[in-house]
Parts: structure tokens; C-alpha cells; sequence
């Protein structure tokens, strides 16, 4: 049996192959199971694995990780020097019967004109199975993170922490699943104040609350968030860069404002969250577009000078950030 598991999250596709090897082997071990990674290792290499009779038990299953050949031309693939394609052709044309592959690769889209995925597909639902592992809603991060507790790491942790940690985690799911191991070893019962004790934002989200903060006066709290990061070793001039990002993109809202454009017609616009799409939206009726142009030459002229060694580049940000004034 062949199973092909592609999709953009690495964590996602690694739950649904340990489902896999689950279902056909019961428990792995080093005599029913091996990964290989397509990048590193020769496909000639790869194809004579799959080719040897599994040792002392009826079945084994031959993971294939990063498998970019689903990817690219058969004509170009062929260009790798000391790589036997046709080999490996051969093997999935005329399989081991005690051999099951998972193919997997972080996707969004294959190659369907691809040679060797046209071959499998030829061989039907009951020898080939593709899988695609779509990307979750937010909803779907925050059941995740509630069934990782319950389920993996026999902890639990509470709705409004969940949300918390998959705001704090980028929803991405790799970086989820590390930040839920080290809660789950610090308590058994994860709470909203747990995670924000062990969980950094992520950058941005920590741009858009220096950003927010700006907005609305209260600079101190601005000052509060960059100190924070300050001591990640986070540079000014990387949050600088951020803050001019959050800035243009507040221009742009503010012109779709002026053309009477919804909350999720910006959202849609401008491929944001239609949450922020609503924050830049009040955000926007408060501030003219020429301050903001000038906020935007103000940041393009303290990165210069930062860059530049003109100035000492903390001093001179949290000097922008205490000076701050949006109207």
C-alpha cells in the first residue's frame, strides 16, 4: 500500500502518518519500521529498503519524508547525478507485498502531471491513497490544542488558555505542539496565566500591540511591550521594519474606509484577519493619512540614522516610542 500526506503544517502530517503506522502496525520497532529523508539520502538507496522482506514480523512500513519529487518533471529529476529513477520506477510499478510507503511533504499544491504520482494514481483506491492535510481554522488550532493535552501529553488545559497558546503560537502548528510540551511539563492543568508566564508572543503580534498601543496614547504600555522583547535580544530595527509594515497597512485600510468598503472586504483585500481588519479600521478613522505618512517617514529616518551608527539604536527607539503622538 502506498499513502501519499501532503499539506502545509510538518506537525499536522506527522499526527496523520502516526495514525498510519497505528493502524498497520500496532507498535513499531526497528524490525517493521524506518524513515528515510528524500533530500538526504539516494533513492537507489531508498528503493532497495523497500525491496527487503521485512525481518521476523509480516509487514513494515518505509516512511519517505520531503518528498520533492512529487514536486518536479520526471526530465528534470533525471538531471540529479546518482540518482536511479528508473529504479525506483520499477519498485513502485512492481511493489514488495510486504512493504507499505508513506510518502509525505509540506505542500500546498503537487504536481499532478508529475510522472511518478501519475503512476501511483493508476493503481486505484485499494494500492494508493492520497491525503491531504488542509490547514486548519482557528477553531480547529484551539480543538487541537485541547486534544494534544488530553490525548498526548495527559494533561489538560483550560478554553481561554487555548485560545491564548494558539494566538501565542502563530498558529502553526509545530511551534504549538513545542510550546504544549513545555506547559504540559511544567503542570498537569494549563491555565491563561500558565501560558502567558512561558509563552512569548509572536513578533508580530507583539508589532501590532506596540503598534495599537501607539494609536490609542498610551505609550507607556508601548514602552512596556518593547522592553519586554528587549530582552530577547530582539532588535529596534527589526521592530522598526514591523511598525512600518503596520503602518503602510494601516494606509491602505484607511483609503478603503474612504471608499466604503466593509470589515470584510478590507479582511479580504488585504489578506489580514477580519479582527484586525475591524482594529485598523477605528484605528484609521482617528488619524489622517498625511500623520501617517509622516510616522512613516519618521521610521525610515530613525532606521537610517540607527543603521548608520548616527545614534545609539535603543535610546533613539524608546525616544520614538515616549515622543510618539498619532495626532
Amino acid at each position: 500500500m502506498f499513502y501519499l500526506v501532503y499539506g502545509p503544517q510538518q506537525a499536522k502530517i506527522r499526527t496523520r502518518e502516526n495514525k498510519i503506522i497505528k493502524d498497520v502496525l500496532g507498535e513499531r520497532s526497528e524490525f517493521n519500521f524506518i524513515r528515510f529523508d528524500a533530500t538526504a539520502t539516494p533513492i537507489g538507496e531508498i528503493t532497495d529498503e523497500c525491496d527487503f522482506l521485512p525481518l521476523g514480523c509480516d509487514k513494515k512500513i518505509v516512511s519517505i519524508t520531503n518528498c520533492y519529487f512529487f514536486t518536479k518533471p520526471l526530465k528534470t529529476l533525471r538531471n540529479e547525478k546518482d540518482q536511479d529513477w528508473d529504479k525506483f520506477l520499477e519498485y513502485l510499478d512492481r511493489p514488495s507485498e510486504g512493504t507499505d510507503i508513506i510518502f509525505s511533504l509540506v505542500t500546498n499544491k503537487l504536481d499532478e502531471k508529475n510522472d511518478i504520482y501519475q503512476l501511483l494514481l493508476k493503481k486505484g483506491e485499494n494500492e494508493f491513497k492520497k491525503i491531504e492535510q488542509t490547514d486548519l481554522t482557528r477553531d480547529g488550532f484551539i480543538d487541537y490544542a485541547i486534544h494534544l493535552f488530553n490525548d498526548r501529553l495527559n494533561a489538560s488545559i483550560t478554553s481561554e488558555a487555548a485560545r491564548e497558546l494558539v494566538a501565542r503560537s502563530g498558529n502553526d502548528l509545530d511551534m504549538l505542539f513545542n510550546n504544549a510540551v513545555k506547559l504540559s511539563a511544567y503542570t498537569d492543568h494549563v491555565t491563561y496565566a500558565d501560558v502567558c508566564l512561558l509563552v512569548t508572543r509572536p513578533l508580530e503580534e507583539n508589532s501590532f500591540l506596540i503598534f495599537n498601543n501607539l494609536l490609542k496614547g498610551k505609550n507607556g504600555d508601548a514602552l512596556s511591550v518593547y522592553r519586554d522583547l528587549k530582552v530577547t535580544n530582539t532588535e529596534p530595527v527589526t521592530i522598526i521594519s514591523l511598525l512600518a509594515g503596520q503602518f503602510r497597512t494601516l494606509n491602505e485600510v484607511s483609503y478603503l474606509v474612504r471608499e466604503k468598503k466593509s470589515d470584510d472586504e478590507i479582511a479580504r483585500e488585504l489578506s489580514i484577519n477580519p479582527v484586525r481588519a475591524k482594529i485598523l479600521r477605528d484605528n484609521a478613522r482617528n488619524i489622517s493619512p498625511k500623520r501617517i505618512n509622516e510616522i512613516l517617514d519618521d521610521l525610515y529616518n530613525l532606521d537610517v540614522q540607527i543603521k548608520s551608527g548616527l545614534v545609539d539604536r535603543y535610546y533613539a527607539f524608546e525616544l520614538f516610542l515616549v515622543n510618539f503622538k498619532a495626532y
